[in-house]
């Protein structure tokens, strides 16, 4: 093979390709499963089970906050404040799944969009684990790279949260301990 054509190949090297490719993926989903449940446990969620599941290990990282889901709105100017976290979590998968089966462009600006309200949600859960507040900067690597969330998943499946229940019963706590 003088370039590198996979119509050349032999079908046994397409069998080897494609059996790494899902062995990889297999792999990454076990890891990333077994983290998310280790979090739900920890934050005491009763949905945990649902972390085998592809889009509702998801679902299950949405819920570990225990508060509202806020953002910037930028069509608003200001930041929003949305009462169920489950109804923004629905725009989220659906807007990623249009995307993966738009044309070019139109994809390219819905991944922005989902990008956008990616970086909100795992906001939101760093805070779980970070009692200095959000960590933008993390929130923002893990929202682009695959890799960097599932290294963040393993971390904090292996940390304790800072809190767990109520995050305004936290808040709570917390300025009456800072008063005293």
């Amino acid at each position: 093979m003088s370039e590198a054509n996979i119509t050349e190949l032999t079908a046994d090297e397409k069998f080897m390709i494609i059996a790494v490719v899902v062995t990889v993926a297999a792999i990454i989903y076990l890891i990333q499963s077994i983290c998310i449940y280790r979090i739900a446990k920890k934050s005491e969620l009763n949905e945990r089970w649902m972390a085998w599941i592809p889009i509702l290990g998801l679902y299950v990282l949405n819920q570990v906050p225990h508060k509202k889901f806020t953002m910037y709105n930028p069509f608003k100017g200001e930041t929003v404040e949305y009462e169920n976290r489950n109804k923004m979590f629905v725009i989220y998968i659906l807007v990623k799944c249009v995307a993966m089966v738009m044309p070019s462009i139109l994809s390219i600006i819905l991944m922005v969009v989902v990008i956008y309200l990616q970086f909100y949600i795992l906001r939101d859960w760093l805070e779980v684990y970070n009692n200095q507040g959000a960590n933008t900067l993390l929130a923002i690597v893990c929202s682009v790279s695959t890799l960097g969330f599932l290294i963040v998943l393993i971390i904090f499946s292996l940390q304790e949260p800072i809190y767990t229940g109520s995050y305004d019963d936290y808040i709570k706590t917390v300025n009456t301990q800072q008063k005293n």
